[in-house]
């Protein structure tokens, strides 16, 4: 009867719009959960970039942040890396240098210029070492920690760093070899042995 018809096909409608409903309902939950995830991940970059920004601000004030700010305005690009990025590389190797004695100024222009060397190195390593990495090698060796730079085609020695830093000394009126002059010792040495890369 027609009253049969309209009340099955009453109940097909009902059990479609059920279940358009229940897919819908699923969906949503699936883009409030990537919701969820992507506003997390946003949250943790954006606290990251915080706490990058506070440390750079703490190893580099004042005229030592011009210094690495306009630096990196001129090579953040070309490391291919972010402003950011590149201070907060600069500003892990300040953070190295200002216990050994260097002022902020002098920890600025060292951490540039060993930041600017670490993206030569890395390409000169054809990728194989990341601009990141090669900072971390080259601030281990200004540390005392030579042999990584093995990885970079560089050999350097201890009896190398001492002799350097000893004539440093000299220069400066000193006979005892400070910490300060085994770092600068390292990087005049690193960039002796890595003209090639510089020059590519």
């Amino acid at each position: 009867s027609t009253e049969r018809s309209v009340a099955r096909f009453s109940k097909g409608i009902g059990g479609a719009a059920g279940k358009v409903a229940k897919g819908v309902g699923l969906m949503g939950a699936a883009f409030v959960g990537l919701g969820l995830a992507a506003s997390k991940a946003l949250l943790s970059t954006a606290e990251e970039l915080a706490s990058l920004d506070q440390k750079i601000g703490t190893v580099f004030d004042g005229q030592s942040g011009q210094i690495v700010s306009s630096w990196a305005d001129d090579v953040a690009h070309r490391l291919g890396m972010t402003r950011t990025a590149a201070q907060g590389l600069a500003a892990s190797t300040g953070d190295l240098l200002k216990p050994m004695g260097f002022t902020s100024s002098q920890a600025a222009v060292m951490s540039s210029e060993l930041v600017g060397i670490s993206g030569a190195l890395s390409e000169w390593s054809a990728g194989q070492k990341s601009t990141t990495e090669v900072a971390d090698i080259l601030n281990k060796a200004i540390l005392g920690e030579t042999d990584g730079l093995k990885q970079l085609g560089i050999s350097l020695s201890a009896a190398e760093v001492q002799a350097e830093a000893l004539r440093v000394a000299k220069a400066a009126g000193r006979d005892e070899i400070t910490a300060m002059d085994k770092a600068v010792a390292a990087q005049t040495l690193i960039f002796a042995k890595s003209t090639d890369a510089q020059a590519a």
